[in-house]
């Protein structure tokens, strides 16, 4: 469809495909409010946010309570680092299981919908339903780092293809969120 094609080409052009939603956003003097699904230490926040500038309002969805937990340590660390006139970014935690409470986590209009390592976990069915809330909510979708099927090991061990096939194998499993997409 358009709309999973769309999140393919975001994929692979960087942050570059939303900068324009999020400028528009900021032009407003409204700050970009961004929703991160799976957001485990707050990598995404701390790779985009600088990147995109002006004023953020983060919301990192987790569920795992060690990830969040990490990520207040992290991103005090983070923030001593990041300083630019104009930047400002905060971000609250959320706990919610992606596969089964996704549905309770409110949209609001505009928003940057963005997950990194996930498209390869979750199946198609959930991912349709993602994308049509996400278009209901005119918001824009940023989806990152996901794996192929390809590990390419250095130094090469004679274990790496058996490596390779196990780790497969478990990518195909379901991780909750139906047979994952492939």
């Amino acid at each position: 469809t358009v709309a999973v094609h769309l999140v393919v080409e975001a994929c692979a052009a960087g942050l570059e495909p939303v900068l324009p939603a999020a400028a528009a956003v900021q032009a407003r003097n409204t700050p970009l409010e961004i929703i991160d699904l799976g957001s485990g230490t707050g990598a995404n926040l701390r790779y985009a946010a600088p990147l995109l500038g002006g004023v953020q309002e983060w919301l990192l969805v987790e569920r795992d309570p060690l990830l969040i937990d990490a990520t207040q340590v992290r991103m005090q660390a983070w923030s001593h680092s990041v300083r630019a006139e104009g930047f400002e970014c905060r971000f609250q935690s959320l706990a919610l299981d992606l596969a089964d409470q996704l549905d309770e986590l409110p949209l609001c209009r505009e928003v940057l919908l963005t997950a990194s390592a996930l498209l390869d976990l979750v199946s198609e069915h959930w991912l349709r339903a993602r994308i049509g809330r996400a278009a209901d909510a005119a918001a824009t979708i940023w989806f990152t780092l996901t794996y192929d099927g390809s590990i390419d090991c250095h130094p090469a061990e004679v274990e790496d293809p058996e490596g390779r096939k196990l780790f497969n194998l478990h990518q195909r499993g379901d991780k909750g969120f139906g047979i994952p997409l492939e």
